[in-house]
């Protein structure tokens, strides 16, 4: 039995490989019986009953060693663009398929020379890469690489990278899985129980007084949705009156980040007014931060967004917010430009809860949630011809639109809803159609899956990367 052994989040995942599932991407031209036919052993697609990030699960009904063989003749096949072994979690038999992809951030101490030789070493190469400044100045950058042929399994490379914490922080392959690779477990708190705002059942140190069951911020639920309470990638800004920052549930573990006092224009937000009023004291952002992101296994509060860190300012200082939702201005003094918090948005939040019931694709958030499918229910998905911009060739027009394809028995009619890569704004883009068509026009800088929604609830999406007569280049970012 060949396992191998990932680090997950603060978590690690052993995963075994399967001894007769193989997994298979065809070209876009491809067939997946078309590709099989091609090879002399018993194999047959299996149907998971979802998009596992363009494989298709195939068994392979003979000895581990048929298996292999089955493997590499199908990876050379003209119709296949990749193939995988297959692998599950012990206690678990859903397949989990390494989709080629894996999350990449070096050490900040590691230098250009030692980054380059872990990308040769490896065979990958990088397809994309995303850097966010914090408030002391200096950056983190993401990539996201890719296996090249050459390379080994990707969770071997992976298990690998893992293991070179001197120039390597972070290296997560990217798992496509219809089942979960966790058994998520709620906080263990003493008190989480008591805290009716995460979860109200009615009761609050043994009394209902004043309580009313299902009145609560949903966020238990929120968890249990996305199997997880929080990642470290975001920053969270408090606003409010004095910070403990020695309190256990928000010190250590380099919790605090950039704090500051504009009352005493220090970087000391400490409480200065105690009353036993709290309505009279400065120590409600304590309370507050405590709430929001303080350590989930202390005996005090248990966080909403666990393991983030995060950002107080004075609230009473607060004097301008402009409509980009940028702060720009507090009391005078100009807050740095890496101080900027994005947008609150209808169609984040709904981004947000596609996430918690969809597989994790980090650098394409729509692919696998729209069914997986162009064409649907008498309608279909086109995307025409993707050109350069000639006022920035470093960008592409990529007209997308949805026509039906049987006007006399599905029309097409009402709004449709394109679902867009989270780096646009708005999210999601609604169309009136008109005549049996909705059209939308993007400019875009690399491919990313396109999801839509229709009035009468058809559900489609396109992944442009696999448009034949789209740019390499764009194909490729």
């Amino acid at each position: 039995m060949e396992t191998v052994t990932l680090k997950r989040g603060r978590g690690s995942v052993q995963l075994v490989k399967s001894d007769d599932l193989i997994a298979i991407r065809t070209t876009s031209q491809g067939d997946v019986a078309e590709a099989l036919s091609a090879v002399a052993h018993n194999s047959v697609p299996v149907d998971t009953g979802s998009h596992l990030g363009g494989f298709q699960i195939v068994k392979v009904g003979d000895s581990k060693e048929v298996t292999e063989k089955t493997l590499n003749e199908l990876r050379t096949h003209y119709l296949v663009d990749a193939g995988s072994h297959v692998y599950h979690t012990p206690s678990d038999a859903a397949p989990i398929v390494p989709t080629g992809k894996i999350t990449l951030r070096f050490t900040e101490s590691s230098t250009e020379s030692q980054r380059q030789q872990v990308l040769d070493e490896n065979h990958l190469e990088i397809v994309d890469s995303t850097a966010k400044q914090k408030p002391d100045g200096t950056r983190t950058e993401t990539f996201t690489v890719r296996t090249t042929p050459e390379a080994p399994n990707p969770l071997k490379v992976a298990e690998k990278l893992q293991q070179q914490t001197d120039v390597v922080s972070l290296a997560e392959p990217d798992l496509a899985t219809p089942g979960q690779l966790f058994a998520f477990q709620l906080p263990t708190d003493s008190l989480f129980k008591e805290q009716w705002h995460l979860k109200n059942d009615g009761l609050q140190f043994g009394t209902s007084l004043g309580l009313k069951a299902g009145a609560d911020a949903r966020v238990v639920a929120a968890w249990q949705r996305m199997q997880s309470t929080g990642s470290p990638a975001c920053i969270v800004a408090v606003i409010d009156d004095g910070f403990d920052l020695s309190h256990p549930d928000l010190s250590g573990n380099s919790k605090v980040v950039a704090p500051w006092d504009f009352g005493s224009n220090t970087a000391d937000p400490s409480p200065r007014r105690f009353n036993p009023d709290p309505r009279q004291g400065d120590y409600h952002g304590t309370a507050c931060a405590g709430v929001a992101i303080g350590h989930r296994h202390l005996y005090g509060p248990t966080d909403f967004v666990d393991q983030e860190l995060f950002l107080r300012l004075q609230e009473q200082l607060i004097q301008k917010r402009q409509e980009n939702n940028v702060l720009r201005e507090v009391n005078n003094v100009a807050l740095p430009a890496a101080m900027t918090f994005p947008p609150a948005s209808q169609a984040a939040l709904e981004s947000k809860k596609r996430e918690a019931s969809a597989l994790l694709h980090h650098d394409d958030p729509q692919k696998g949630r729209w069914g997986g499918k162009s064409e649907s229910n008498g309608l279909k998905v086109v995307v025409g011809e993707i050109s350069q911009l000639k006022s920035d060739p470093a960008y592409y027009n990529v007209p997308v639109k949805v026509v039906s394809t049987d006007p006399k028995a599905h029309p097409l009619k009402g709004k449709v809803r394109f679902h867009l890569h989270d780096t646009f704004s708005p999210e999601v883009d609604e169309v009136i159609a008109t005549n049996n068509s909705a059209k939308l026009n993007l400019v875009a800088y690399g491919a990313f899956t396109v999801g839509v929604e229709t009035e009468d609830g058809t559900q489609l999406e396109v992944d442009l990367a696999n448009e034949p007569g789209a740019p390499r280049k764009f194909r490729e970012r």
